[in-house]
């Protein structure tokens, strides 16, 4: 076996109104029951006219990959908060530790440190 560190997986969370904060995500996340299951959240912002808005995702770093379903049943195709907006919230694994296909960047990583 062996394995052990990092193992976490990287989720983005899309269609979220663009005038939530990190705070708010945050927020959602414990109220789904997902608090202590993620060690970190990123919500992107840009400036506009209007003041600094999100850019209409996040990304949320899970502790376990098993977590992910938890997220995805709690979370997809629901509207978070109560912006006026039609938009359902989409689920999606951007980086999967575990997964072949990043296993080079890990080791990059680790060299790295």
């Amino acid at each position: 076996g062996g394995g052990g560190g990092g193992g976490g997986v990287r989720v983005m969370v899309r269609n979220i109104a663009c005038r939530y904060s990190q705070e708010d995500v945050i927020r959602w996340l414990d109220e789904a029951g997902l608090a202590g299951l993620y060690d970190f959240v990123s919500v992107p912002t840009r400036k506009g006219a209007r003041g600094e808005s999100n850019r209409g995702y996040a990304f949320v770093h899970l502790r376990h990959p098993c977590s992910v379903e938890l997220l995805h049943s709690r979370l997809a195709g629901r509207k978070l908060g109560d912006a006026q907006t039609s938009k359902r919230v989409v689920v999606e694994v951007v980086d999967e530790w575990s997964s072949s296909s990043s296993r080079e960047q890990q080791q990059q990583q680790q060299q790295q440190q």
